[in-house]
């Protein structure tokens, strides 16, 4: 069995914790600040801010969290990932809904 490279594994996590970092802030920020400053989009702005941050959450569980402790209890981390990717597709349907029904009433 051939071991990975070491020097992957480090540009690997370092990559996967920037997208991470820069989903989550962008999430925060959409949630947050976006959702005062635009008031005719802030149910959309709140649903896809949540959902950059569970998907955020996502993607540093599965990419980093994984590869600096791998002996951590594998039930744990399903379940952490399942309830993080069901708040994202629940974010992004509501996001879409309300985008649908915004665009309806505009065009009617």
């Amino acid at each position: 069995m051939r071991a990975r490279p070491r020097i992957s594994e480090f540009a690997l996590v370092g990559l996967a914790t920037g997208w991470s970092f820069s989903l989550v802030l962008a999430g925060l920020w959409s949630a947050v600040t976006g959702a005062t400053r635009a008031t005719g989009f802030s149910v959309e702005l709140v649903s896809a801010g949540l959902g950059a941050f569970a998907a955020g959450h996502v993607v540093f569980l599965s990419c980093v969290a994984e590869r600096i402790f791998p002996r951590t209890n594998r039930t744990i981390v399903l379940w952490m990932e399942m309830i993080s990717c069901v708040i994202f597709f629940a974010a992004s349907i509501i996001c879409l809904f309300a985008l649908l029904g915004f665009w309806a009433s505009s065009s009617a």
